[in-house]
């Protein structure tokens, strides 16, 4: 027998939240007035893991025109996870970010994890906190563009201007952010 659900039971669910699924405690920081919406996104999609990598467009049968591989050149898969914050060669921003905030780390392997790592890192107030998040939206926008440049106009991951540009992307972001312009 189908379950029929009535208008009360949706909007007791939409209020009271469903016991059996597990709480998305990342949705705040996403969604932050701190966080320019194009990260936003770029973030709520990762989560979602319902960004267009290569693996994602292989399983809904997109033909590619090139490897499924890593645009990293490690020979992994690109999926998400891997692409953001395990790849050895993209991941390596994360690293130079720690080292240049001075900080010794070890991530968490990817996702929402990684996200309320990096934000606890610090100690400090949730004004803090939320810098940090800010650092990590940048990181992860720098990542998805480098990415998307390397497959689409052809360019050559070279890890010295990649840095560079980490720092002055980071550094733009953070300025239009203090100044309450989310234009990036």
């Amino acid at each position: 027998m189908d379950e029929v659900y009535s208008v009360k039971e949706a909007y007791h669910l939409l209020i009271e939240g469903d016991e059996g699924k597990e709480e998305c405690t990342w949705a705040a920081d996403v969604w932050n007035s701190l966080v320019p919406s194009k990260m936003s996104t770029i973030a709520w999609r990762l989560f979602h893991k319902r960004l267009p990598t290569k693996e994602n467009l292989r399983k809904r049968g997109v033909p590619l025109n090139s490897s499924a591989l890593c645009v990293g050149g490690c020979g992994n898969p690109e999926m998400e996870d891997h692409l953001f914050f395990n790849c050895p060669t993209l991941g390596a921003i994360w690293r130079g970010i720690a080292r240049w905030l001075g900080i010794p780390i070890v991530f968490a392997e990817g996702g929402p994890d990684h996200l309320l790592n990096l934000k606890n890192l610090v100690p400090g107030n949730d004004k803090i906190r939320d810098r940090m998040g800010v650092i990590w939206f940048v990181v992860v926008s720098l990542i998805w563009k480098v990415r998307n440049e390397l497959i689409f106009n052809h360019t050559t991951l070279i890890w010295k201007n990649c840095w560079k540009r980490a720092k002055s992307f980071l550094g733009e972001s953070l300025e239009r952010v203090l100044r309450g312009s989310h234009m990036i």
